[in-house]
């Protein structure tokens, strides 16, 4: 199982998600800690995050293979076409008793009202069909095994108007809150980030120590504050701490 979520701004979208890859039962479960459930689309102008059965697996990498999410002209088409052949691939494949598979698409979309976008699109087995998020009506969407558990930190977090260093703050804060509570997702977090005025290949972000190492500190103060009750003073804060959360 894992966790995906992306971060939709104006200028940027920030595609997060765990590596842990498990197999089996509760009882006998088997894991690692160097899945990959996240893959560069559209020739590096989009990111693509996947979550549950294994069967997923064999939905996005020949997809990738054949090039079905690259030599697309935009996101919806690249959707459309995941679509298409997950369809073919889950429901060929056992009957399509295969459980729930989730994908996330995540870049920017033109868009005839508002221009250029960041959105997303999700595919919900055994459907596939694409169902869309757009900025600003929306500024973040999630898939996969901690959901709900992510949805706090994203709704207390997140804004429609966030600096990049905030938003990666924000995705390895709660990417290891739910790792350090949940043992169906763990492992290094894996961050993309697709900016709106590039149109260079997108690279994942690797370089997480220092970030992964804040988010540790600020779980265990906020352990703290909620077991004693002790709050810094509100005077003790500054207008810039305040305004970027620090």
């Amino acid at each position: 199982m894992s966790i995906v979520f992306c971060i939709l701004q104006q200028d940027y979208v920030l595609l997060a998600a765990d590596s842990r890859h498990t197999r089996g039962d509760l009882q006998a479960c088997y894991k690692s800690d160097r899945g990959v459930k996240t893959i560069e689309i559209l020739k590096g102008r989009g990111a693509l995050g996947f979550t549950g059965e294994d069967i997923g697996e064999q939905i996005v990498f020949p997809a990738k293979r054949e090039q079905l999410l690259d030599d697309q002209p935009g996101l919806k088409e690249a959707a459309d076409k995941l679509a298409e052949f997950g369809r073919t691939v889950y429901q060929t494949t056992s009957g399509g008793q295969q459980g729930v598979v989730e994908i996330m698409l995540a870049g920017f979309e033109n868009d005839s009202r508002d221009g250029i976008t960041a959105a997303c699109y999700v595919l919900r087995s055994p459907g596939f069909v694409p169902c869309a998020v757009f900025f600003p009506y929306l500024c973040f969407e999630i898939i996969g095994r901690s959901r709900h558990g992510a949805l706090y930190g994203l709704h207390r977090f997140v804004e429609r108007n966030m600096d990049l260093d905030v938003a990666l703050r924000v995705a390895v804060f709660v990417l290891r809150e739910i790792c350090e509570q949940d043992t169906t997702v763990g492992g290094q977090p894996h961050l993309y980030v697709i900016r709106r005025d590039s149109k260079k290949n997108q690279a994942e972000v690797r370089d997480l120590t220092p970030l992964v190492s804040w988010a540790e500190k600020a779980g265990k103060h906020l352990s703290v504050v909620m077991l004693t009750g002790l709050v810094p003073s509100i005077d003790s804060v500054s207008d810039t701490e305040m305004k970027s959360g620090g």
